[in-house]
C-alpha cells in the first residue's frame, strides 16, 4: 500500500489541482498542432488522456525539486497580451539563481486556466508542439506511435527503482 509520501498518492492527490488550474485539453490540442484535425474522436481522447499524464508526471517531479529548499515567489503586474493575461513572476529557490517565469492564462475572469507557462523567455508549450512535431516526422506522421511513447514515459516514471543485478 502506498504511504501518504509516496509518488502515487502524490500524483493522485495534484491531479484535481492540475485540473482546476491548467487548460489541459487546451495544452494538448495546441502541442499537437495540426495533428489534432487529422485523427479519429478516440485518438483524440487517448492523447489527450495520456498528455495528462505527463503532464501530471512533469508537475510532480517539478514540485520534488522544491521539497527541502526556501522558495520565494514575487508577482509583477499581471499584463494583457494576444487575449490572455500573462502574469509575471520571479521564483527565488535557496543557493539557485533567481527564475523568470511568465503564466499565461486565459479562459475569462469566472473560469481562468493556465494556458502555457515561459520560463526565462522559452514557453513550455512551445516547445512541446516542437518536440511532438518532431517526434511525428520522425514516425510517418503516426499519432498513435506519439501516444505509445507518451505511455511508455509514463510508465518509465512511475516504475519502482531497481537495484542493478547483483546487489
Amino acid at each position: 500500500m502506498a504511504n501518504a509520501g509516496s509518488a502515487e498518492v502524490r500524483r493522485r492527490n495534484l491531479r484535481p489541482f492540475i485540473d482546476r488550474v491548467v487548460d489541459v485539453e487546451g495544452v494538448a490540442r495546441f502541442c499537437l498542432g495540426r495533428f489534432w484535425r487529422q485523427v479519429t474522436p478516440a485518438q483524440q481522447r487517448d492523447y489527450i488522456q495520456v498528455f495528462h499524464a505527463v503532464l501530471t508526471n512533469t508537475v510532480l517531479s517539478r514540485v520534488g525539486d522544491y521539497d527541502h529548499n526556501e522558495v520565494r515567489v514575487s508577482i509583477d503586474q499581471p499584463e494583457m497580451r494576444e487575449g490572455a493575461v500573462q502574469v509575471p513572476t520571479v521564483v527565488e529557490r535557496t543557493g539557485n539563481p533567481p527564475v523568470k517565469v511568465i503564466w499565461v492564462v486565459s479562459g475569462g475572469p469566472d473560469n481562468p486556466r493556465i494556458a502555457d507557462v515561459i520560463a526565462e523567455g522559452v514557453s513550455l508549450r512551445l516547445t512541446v508542439r516542437s518536440d511532438y512535431n518532431a517526434f511525428l516526422t520522425r514516425h510517418g506522421d503516426s499519432v498513435d506511435a506519439l501516444v505509445e511513447a507518451l505511455r511508455q514515459q509514463v510508465c518509465d516514471s512511475c516504475a519502482p527503482a531497481r537495484l542493478p543485478a547483483g546487489q
